[in-house]
């Protein structure tokens, strides 16, 4: 397994497996648990939930330990809107998840974007939607400019990886949408509506097929 030193500087999402008087275990999928201080939390957490933490190297007691305290370590993006980028959530609230992106930077993706309630430690693709004068960002699962292209491509990649019937149509549940496509029905929808206007797809309720 790899070492714990190897974490170091890293957002990583962990399960919470003890909270002790001296501080709070976390089961991060290695040999030894990672311990957080409580001077490191930011609210009282409990047993089993999944949270996400900076893992830093304490000098003071010379160990690896966890932070919650995510906002001294998040970095103004460099993304453009348009740009595709790796995100982590650590949040979730009625308006949507927060994310750490991969550029360590905060970022917001609406709920409506979601096929499925997000939950925290979820890992996905994203984006840039919009980039307000605060530098605050908004991402879309939909992808934009140059990457629906990609996308489109790989619809039809699809259809020839399944002999020439992608078993997809607009009844098709977002789960099946997912899992075949890596991405949501919103998206897929747009996508597949594009190729039939540009003719190079036609569907019935069996699936989807070149023109």
């Amino acid at each position: 397994m790899e070492d714990l030193t190897a974490w170091v500087d890293r957002f990583a999402a962990v399960r919470v497996c003890s909270v002790q008087e001296i501080g709070i275990f976390l089961d991060c999928g290695q040999a030894k648990d990672l311990f957080m201080p409580y001077a490191q939390t930011v609210r009282p957490l409990r047993v089993g939930e999944t949270i996400v933490v900076r893992i830093l190297f304490d000098d003071v007691s010379g160990r690896v330990i966890a932070s919650h305290r995510l906002k001294p370590f998040l970095r103004e993006s460099k993304a453009n809107v348009g740009d595709k980028l790796d995100c982590l959530v650590y949040e979730v609230n009625e308006f949507g998840a927060r994310v750490i992106t991969e550029d360590e930077s905060n970022a917001m993706v609406q709920m409506s974007e979601f096929s499925r309630l997000p939950k925290v430690g979820d890992v996905f693709r994203a984006f840039v939607r919009e980039i307000r004068e605060d530098k605050k960002m908004t991402l879309t699962l939909a992808p934009m400019g140059l990457y629906r292209n990609e996308f489109r491509d790989e619809i039809l990649s699809k259809i020839d990886e399944f002999g020439g019937c992608l078993p997809l149509h607009d009844n098709s549940r977002p789960e099946e949408i997912r899992d075949i496509l890596d991405m949501s029905k919103k998206s897929f929808k747009k996508l597949a509506g594009n190729l039939l206007k540009a003719g190079k797809i036609y569907m019935d309720e069996n699936g989807i097929y070149r023109k």
